[in-house]
């Protein structure tokens, strides 16, 4: 499973750097996709957050249970691919 967590941050970066070379369009489809990802990873943790200080909760387990939410997990997978596609369309470009 690890092997397939490495392979995967490697390969999907290197997909979508081909894919908007292909389709111009998908740039902007790809950079979409990263703004509402980082608007429901942001809105999920800081609703998190505003929970435990609302109902005076222990901060340390609560906090971590958000880690088990799916929506987090698919969000913030996105956000890395995506920072690691941008840093290689930075890295063509500027060669």
């Amino acid at each position: 499973m690890k092997i397939i967590l490495i392979l995967g941050s490697l390969i999907f970066p290197f997909i979508m750097l081909i894919l908007q070379k292909k389709y111009t369009m998908l740039n902007f489809v790809f950079n979409v996709f990263a703004f509402l990802a980082l608007l429901l990873f942001g809105d999920i943790v800081s609703l998190a957050i505003h929970d435990v200080l609302q109902e005076d909760r222990v901060f340390m387990t609560t906090i971590h249970a958000i880690l088990l939410n799916p929506f987090l997990l698919i969000s913030g997978a996105y956000i890395g691919v995506y920072l690691l596609y941008r840093i290689s369309l930075l890295i063509v470009k500027e060669r």
